[in-house]
Formats: structure tokens, C-alpha cells, sequence
């Protein structure tokens, strides 16, 4: 008898995460469809996993909107040059793919070298802007530190998941409609969670 209740909340809690990221990303696909509220919309996303995991609160809408509100201004200062610095970096990687010359091929392996560096430093900045009220230098400056002391840990950690992620898309497009977004922030935040409580020398709280 106490083995079938084990498994009925099991399957119960199983439920609850899977209908909580299902709607979390669904909030994230409608308030970041205009681009320009991408910014606040990814902070807001990983501010209510944080809250999720920190708060034990499960609610949704009013911790996504609640989040939205409190990161938006500090989100576009910090997040909008990452996007921009990524779909750069992107382009680069379109752009020196396509080259047939010794020239294309050596900025093409200096461009993926940057590119390795900058996801790990980028992994950390989500989390250090929903989690500290600190100065947009100050963010900045943390992310990058995170990001270059431990980017062999971070990056041996996210790569074989980001392979496994695109493959996924690729096979499956309609994934993004199933909680792919909220499950990358959940992902990034247990990579990045013990580095930034370690570094810090406090456990990660939310402002």
C-alpha cells in the first residue's frame, strides 16, 4: 500500500513539473514574440525556476510576471549586448564556414575558441542578474571571472547537452512548444549554481 502511494506522488510531482515548464514556456514564447522583450523575458524565466528551486513556491503567472517586472531594467543592460554579441558571433561562424581559404579557416577556429569562452562566461550571467542586486559592472565583471575560472567545468557540462538539444530541434521542431526554454534556465542554473554560492562564499538567494 505505502509502495502505491510512493508512486501516485511520484507521478503527481511529475505531473506538476511537467504542466509547470509546459506553461512557463508558454508564457516565454508569448512575452518574448515581439524580440524586444526578450531580454526581461529570459530573466523572468530563470528568476521563477530560481524561485521554484530557492522558495519552494510553485505558483507561475505571478512569479513569471512578478520577476518580469523586477528584472526588466537591469535585463536589457546586461542581456540585450549578449544577444547581440552571440548573434554576431553567429553570423561569424555562417561567414568563415563558407570560406575555402587559409585565412577563413584560421578566424573560423579562433571564432569557435571565443565562442567557447563566451558560453561559459553567458552561463552565468542569467543567474547573477536574477539573483543579486548588484551594479551592471559588477555583473558583468562576476560573469566574466565565473565564466573563465571555471570554463573547463562549465563548458564540459553544457556542450554535450547543447549537442543533444540542437539534435533534438532538428528532429523534432515543434519541441519548443514542450518546455525546451524553461528546461535549458533549469539546466544552466544547476551548472552555475554551486560556483557562484562557492565563489561568493553564500548560498544563492533571491533579492
Amino acid at each position: 500500500m505505502n509502495g502505491q502511494k510512493i508512486i501516485v506522488a511520484a507521478w503527481y510531482r511529475i505531473g506538476v513539473w511537467a504542466a509547470n515548464f509546459f506553461m512557463l514556456n508558454l508564457l516565454f514564447l508569448v512575452t518574448a514574440a515581439g524580440i524586444v522583450t526578450l531580454p526581461p523575458s529570459l530573466a523572468a524565466m530563470m528568476g521563477t525556476i530560481i524561485k521554484w528551486s530557492e522558495t519552494g513556491d510553485e505558483s507561475v503567472f505571478f512569479l513569471y510576471f512578478s520577476e518580469w517586472k523586477r528584472l526588466a531594467k537591469k535585463s536589457y543592460a546586461v542581456i540585450t549586448p549578449t544577444l547581440i554579441i552571440t548573434m554576431i558571433l553567429i553570423g561569424e561562424w555562417f561567414f568563415y564556414g563558407t570560406q575555402r581559404s587559409s585565412i577563413g579557416v584560421i578566424m573560423l577556429g579562433l571564432t569557435l575558441s571565443f565562442s567557447l569562452v563566451f558560453i561559459s562566461i553567458v552561463a552565468y550571467i542569467l543567474p547573477l542578474v536574477v539573483c543579486y542586486d548588484w551594479t551592471i559592472f559588477q555583473l558583468v565583471q562576476s560573469a566574466i571571472y565565473l565564466g573563465l575560472k571555471y570554463w573547463g567545468r562549465t563548458t564540459v557540462r553544457i556542450a554535450p547537452v547543447t549537442l543533444v538539444l540542437v539534435a533534438l530541434i532538428m528532429v523534432f521542431p515543434g519541441i519548443f512548444v514542450f518546455g525546451v526554454f524553461p528546461i535549458v534556465c533549469w539546466f544552466l542554473y544547476r551548472v552555475t549554481r554551486q560556483p557562484i554560492a562557492y565563489t561568493f562564499n553564500q548560498d544563492v538567494t533571491v533579492s
